[in-house]
């Protein structure tokens, strides 16, 4: 195509957004815009928020000043200064100052403060309708808008659409202007492509790409974060088909394109963020299979480019092709191992149990981690709320009091009087006086979510979104406005193994085996195991989660069918329900914190177990175990998502019996009821010798949790944890 090619430009490419120098003739830089910007929300106090933010927006993408990278094949700089997210900030504030006084604010915030749950108002996790954005463009987008007008439909909103695609238009102008200065046959190529997009769809597959990266970089500045780029290679492979037919593009040039692409995410974050999420394979709305040769090509890419950003999805079904699905895994293997696996068939039938015809759950996205959702009709808010199972067994024993802030957690007076079984004389009154206050605290997190939700429409109008909804566009409502077809909230479960192990251990130890009362458990663990050694030394000894094991088993399988029961279906503040996910993601190291020991062994202020698996090094039987004890419970009533982090040591998969085995765990774990898995493949002695000598494995990949990271980028304490799960297959 132009040279120089990806590999010798690399290095300037992961550097594009560091002190990035704007061209000071191109507009006004941050100190001045924030002025303008100032005046302007002065001067229009008397208009909604929808149409202060769309002006914002405007007056940012017309006058602040732009760059271009004549290395580059696609561009974006803004020196926007994220003064619209300073604008909600400021919004966000004034709405929750005078939220009802109920009761409900300092009940979070005394949860937040005991590790118990978080709550928020969550703008973060959407994804626009890629389909409508690719296959209209800008300008048709606009156009939707402007036919709607002339209906009587609302005209604060669609006139905010207008205002906001005319901005990205301008931006765009701008930015083939800035391109066309360096007269080069690259930037020429830009240049031209810009000029098109500004008023045409895409039509090739470098115009489809720029489009993508154009419109995630104004979503973004909008104020919602674009965590799904959708379906890779169903969006772009018509594209792409195109210019290899009419010879525009090789093959080796669409690969190049593909690199150039994807590199933008990584120098964007630099492997210090959650990533951004491409999907791959799956079926259409028809259920045929939608994996192509621009599958191959793109996890081609991403296999020589060694990043950690973007992530990738792979769905699976039962018409994938083996050889797309071994090509993932020869990934994995490599090292490059940003990728989960997601199985189709339970992701259908959770989507279609909460109320989506089959064709809508077919489209569905990965939003953020592991998330799915059907784009372009719905908003899902997958972590509105964020709870850790743990912590409430901690609540039951010391009757609803933090033993370590002295905070006070204790339900309404009247529950109690309900409950009259404080001596738990079995373990299944134990385990139901831990449901009543989980019950409890489930609710009271819902209600200062709904609580949050009423103040969306002032906090953060979203035009720039919700034009590329057909459902907003119809009923002439913004996102902020509840216009998705389904406006659902998540609540994000964790810690579920180190809260099995604790009740598992009070079942065992106090009421089978009789070894120890329960208030003997509960001064070892007010005491943090200090003099304790031998109780905590039984304690770790009983049978634990991720052994197959029929006692923690079927706790984890009760617990998992009553969460569904209290949250799926609950109806929220926009018209749609919450819905339960099951997954900590790093929250395990942050309510570990907060969190005491606990019966299972647990020390105070360690990592909480993660996503669905065991508690660290507690899976002692192996794979196949661990898989058949997290299979016992029902995905399909876990809408919100959920995944096992799957350790393996590199011999297990050497060789072709090696990642044939590999291709076979996936499959075992799907066919047994898994909804999602990713893998980290390491010895204990290479991250000893990494964490030891980190300048020798600067590229030392880990899969975090829906993410990945270098490994001698992460702490210490994430470090030690990554060690003690490799320690355990060693």
């Amino acid at each position: 195509m132009f040279s120089p090619g990806f590999d010798e430009i690399k290095d300037r490419l992961y550097s594009q957004y560091k002190n990035k120098i704007y061209n000071k003739a191109s507009g006004m830089e941050t100190p001045e815009l924030r002025l303008f910007i100032a005046d302007y929300i002065d001067r229009n106090k008397e208009k909604s928020h929808m149409q202060v933010k769309a002006g914002i927006f405007k007056s940012i993408l017309e006058h602040a000043q732009i760059a271009v990278d004549d290395f580059d094949f696609y561009a974006d700089h803004l020196n926007h200064g994220d003064l619209i997210r300073d604008v909600i900030d400021k919004w966000k504030k004034e709405a929750f100052r005078f939220l009802p006084d109920n009761g409900l604010k300092e009940t979070a915030d005394k949860a937040s403060k005991i590790g118990l749950y978080e709550v928020q108002l969550d703008l973060g996790h959407t994804s626009p309708d890629w389909n409508n954005l690719l296959s209209l463009g800008i300008q048709g987008l606009k156009q939707r808008a402007s036919d709607k007008l002339t209906t009587g439909k609302k005209p604060d909103f669609l006139n905010a659409v207008i205002t906001v695609y005319d901005a990205i238009s301008t931006y765009m102008l701008r930015l083939a202007d800035e391109a066309a200065k360096y007269r080069t046959p690259r930037m020429d190529f830009v240049a031209d492509d810009l000029r098109h997009l500004a008023h045409r769809p895409p039509e090739t597959f470098h115009q489809a790409m720029q489009l993508a990266y154009i419109y995630h970089e104004v979503q973004e500045l909008e104020g919602e974060y674009v965590r799904s780029m959708a379906g890779f290679d169903r969006l772009y492979f018509r594209f792409y088909k195109s210019d290899i037919d009419k010879e525009i593009l090789t093959r080796e040039q669409a690969k190049e394109l593909i690199k150039y692409f994807f590199y933008k995410f990584m120098s964007k974050t630099q492997g210090w963020d959650a990533g951004k999420n491409f999907y791959f394979a799956g079926v259409d709305v028809e259920g045929r299979d939608c994996t192509n040769e621009l599958s191959y090509l793109a996890f081609e890419a991403y296999d020589e480019m060694d990043v950690v950003d973007p992530k990738l999805t792979v769905r699976i079904g039962p018409d994938t092709p083996q050889p797309f699905i071994r090509r993932a895994a020869e990934c994995i293997r490599n090292g490059n191992n940003s990728i989960v696996f997601v199985n189709d068939e339970v992701a259908l039938k959770m989507l279609t149990k909460q109320g989506k015809s089959l064709e809508e759950a077919r489209n569905y996205t990965i939003i953020g981690c592991y998330e799915p959702a059907v784009m372009g009709m719905e908003i899902s808010c997958t972590m509105a709320v964020q709870f850790n199972l743990a912590k409430i067994v901690e609540l039951e024993l010391f009757d609803g009091e933090d033993p370590h802030t002295g905070i006070d957690m204790c339900p309404a007076e009247e529950l109690l009087k309900q409950s009259g079984q404080r001596d738990y004389k079995d373990f299944s009154t134990f385990y139901n006086e831990y449901l009543r206050r989980l019950d409890w605290h489930v609710h009271e997190a819902m209600e200062a979510a709904k609580l949050l939700e009423t103040k969306w429409e002032y906090v953060n109008p979203s035009p720039v979104l919700s034009g590329t909804f057909d459902s907003c566009m119809e009923k002439a409502l913004d996102i902020s406005e509840y216009g998705a077809k389904y406006n659902n909230t998540g609540f994000t479960c964790g810690c579920l193994a180190s809260a099995v192990d604790s009740l598992s251990v009070i079942s065992q130890l106090v009421y089978e085996e009789r070894r120890y009362t329960l208030q003997e458990i509960r001064e070892a663990v007010r005491n943090n195991w200090q003099g304790y050694g031998e109780i905590r030394a039984d304690a770790m000894k009983t049978e634990k989660w991720g052994n197959n094991k029929p006692g923690p088993d079927n706790i984890g399988k009760m617990l998992s069918r009553h969460l569904a029961g209290i949250v799926n279906g609950k109806a929220n503040n926009r018209g749609g329900q919450f819905q339960l996910a099951l997954f900590s993601v790093d929250m395990n190291f942050y309510y570990g914190k907060k969190t005491g020991a606990l019966p299972d062994g647990h020390i105070a202020g360690t990592p909480l177990s993660k996503n669905i698996g065991a508690v660290t090094a507690m899976d002692k039987e192996g794979i196949t175990s661990l898989i058949n004890s997290v299979t016992k419970v029902d995905y399909t009533d876990v809408p919100n998502g959920s995944v096992l982090d799957i350790v393996l040591h590199p011999s297990s998969v050497h060789g072709k019996d090696g990642l044939n085995a590999f291709i076979s765990l996936v499959y075992t774990f799907f066919r047994k009821g898994g909804f999602a898995a990713h893998f980290n493949i390491f010895d204990v002695k290479t991250l000893l010798d990494a964490q030891k000598h980190p300048e020798m494995y600067q590229n030392l990949q880990v899969r975090v949790c829906g993410w990945n990271s270098y490994f001698v980028n992460l702490s210490r304490e994430s470090q030690d944890e990554f060690i003690r799960s490799a320690c355990n297959i060693s």
